[in-house]
């Protein structure tokens, strides 16, 4: 797979989905006589997420580990049950991935009051020139979230998650071939680990 490909792919999906869940926002229809407002709410069943997920792993041991940002679609087809997907990347994209998962909230509303996750996401990432490697990761979460308006919510979850990491390394290519006879390459070094990690997520959606 082409990670650069991705790169470019996801940012530009990053620009998109914001407008055009604000696109949808603008063109629902007008809101109906207070009577039916509850109805009216509970129609909205659609929401943007945008947030950050910290855990306890880094790829490059000597670098200071940082929260990924994750941006998703959230669709409710029951009362209180709803599914998720959508993309994550590190702060300078050299960490690329999707999740999906799924939500039950306790609350009244969609989006609303304490909610149980599950969530598993698959990850592509480079470290330098010369490491390449993957991660998948299954995981589970107990949060709260609270409306800012009609619209808009905050939410915080904590919990913890299962990982599988792999990673190769390549040796630098043969530069010099002394006496014209030149050595083979080393082969690439692959490493796999797996762990238990702590997880905490904090996010804001956009229900439409």
């Amino acid at each position: 797979m082409n990670l650069s490909s991705l790169r470019h792919g996801l940012l530009s999906g990053l620009v998109a989905l914001p407008l055009l869940a604000r696109a949808q926002g603008d063109t629902s229809p007008p809101p109906r006589p207070s009577g039916h407002a509850p109805s009216n709410l509970e129609s909205r069943n659609w929401a943007v997420n945008v947030g950050a997920r910290g855990h306890s792993w880094s790829f490059d041991r000597t670098r200071a580990e940082l929260p990924l940002l994750m941006v998703s679609m959230e669709h409710q087809p029951f009362r209180h049950l709803s599914f998720f997907g959508g993309t994550h990347f590190g702060p300078d994209i050299n960490l690329v991935g999707a999740q999906v998962g799924s939500r039950v909230f306790f609350g009244e509303t969609f989006q609303e009051g304490v909610f149980v996750a599950a969530q598993a996401s698959y990850t592509l990432f480079t470290v330098g020139d010369d490491t390449f490697g993957s991660r998948s990761s299954f995981g589970g979460l107990v949060g709260y979230s609270h409306p800012l308006s009609t619209r808009w919510h905050l939410s915080l979850g904590v919990g913890v998650q299962s990982t599988r990491t792999r990673r190769t390394t390549y040796p630098p290519p043969i530069l010099l071939c002394p006496f014209g006879m030149c050595s083979p390459a080393a082969a690439p070094r692959t490493e796999t680990w797996e762990a238990e990690e702590p997880l905490l997520q904090l996010g804001t959606s956009f229900r439409f």
